[in-house]
Formats: structure tokens, C-alpha cells, sequence
């Protein structure tokens, strides 16, 4: 079920927790960058990792099964709180084929953000999903592009089209089959 006011208040304060952290700069030169960048844990730095996990669940389980006009709504919360969705990546799944499952909605809730390009390389890594085979993968592909946006944001292609198609070596191979 969708409940976008609900969500938006959560989303709201969970964003502000973030932000700070989101939008905190950056120093290219400092030489300890490259030890700090694979521990960095903006959730847990906000002490917001359990509500944000619990409520990210919550919206891509509800993405996933809303109408079209819901989801729209939806993916318009990624643009009104960039910070949060930022920092909130979904948790694994019970199985690999269940989390790569979540990371595709995830992907597709996301619709792009602001750079297609990264969508594609993003999408390229989530297809060399190791422990699940690359039809399984495909299936996942095929299931999570009929949710996912078909609005070419960046003339890049849409979100929908890049689950369909896929881009890089990986991204084709798991590609779903096509009649085109």
C-alpha cells in the first residue's frame, strides 16, 4: 500500500538527519580520503540506519505494487529528498535473487537521479549479479521494467527501456529477450 503522507513525513525527517552529512564538502586532497570512503556510513553517522532501512522496505514494497499514478508519486519523493535517498540503499534479501530484486526496484524507483550515465553503469554492475543466473536475472529485469518509468528524462532512454536492453557486457547478457 501506498501512503505518501506518511512517507513524507518520515522522508522529511530522516532527510534532515542526513543532509548535513549529504552536503558536507569534500577535500580531493586529503591524503586519509581513500581509507575514509569504504567506511563511510552516512546512516549510522545520522544514528538514522534502522528507520531509514525499515522505511526504504516500506516505500519499494509499496512501489512495487502501486498503480502507475502512485508511482509517479513516488518517484517524485526521490527529487524532494535527495539526502535520503542518497544514503539509503535497500538491505540484502533473504536470498540473492531477492535482494538483486530489491536493487532493481530500487533502480527503478530511482529513475536515473540526475545523471543517466551513472544509471547505466549502475545497472551494468547490478547485472553481474554473481549468485544468480543470468536468465533468472533477465526474468528480474523483465518483471521490474513493467514498474519502472518510461520517460526518456536525459535522451539517454528511459529507465524502462535500460532494464529492457540493458547497456555494457553484462547489461546486454542478462538483457530479457526481445522480439524487436
Amino acid at each position: 500500500m501506498v501512503d505518501i503522507q506518511r512517507w513524507r513525513s518520515e522522508l522529511a525527517r530522516l532527510d534532515a538527519a542526513i543532509r548535513p552529512i549529504a552536503n558536507r564538502p569534500v577535500d580531493p586532497s586529503d591524503p586519509r580520503l581513500s581509507g575514509k570512503v569504504g567506511r563511510f556510513t552516512p546512516l549510522d553517522e545520522a544514528g538514522v540506519r534502522e528507520d531509514a532501512e525499515a522505511l526504504l522496505l516500506d516505500i519499494l514494497h509499496g512501489y512495487a505494487t502501486a498503480a502507475e499514478a502512485e508511482r509517479r508519486a513516488v518517484r517524485a519523493l526521490v527529487d524532494e529528498y535527495p539526502s535520503f535517498y542518497w544514503a539509503a540503499v535497500p538491505p540484502a534479501g533473504a536470498t540473492a535473487a531477492a535482494g538483486l530484486r530489491l536493487r532493481l526496484i530500487h533502480f527503478a524507483l530511482l529513475d536515473q537521479r540526475r545523471d543517466s550515465r551513472d544509471a547505466v553503469l549502475w545497472l551494468d554492475d547490478l547485472c553481474r549479479a554473481r549468485d544468480v543466473p543470468p536468465g533468472e536475472v533477465a526474468s528480474l529485469r523483465a518483471e521490474i521494467a513493467l514498474i519502472a518509468s518510461d520517460g526518456d528524462r536525459y535522451g539517454f532512454g528511459s529507465t524502462r527501456s535500460m532494464l529492457l536492453r540493458g547497456y555494457g557486457e553484462y547489461g546486454r547478457a542478462s538483457a530479457p529477450e526481445r522480439d524487436d
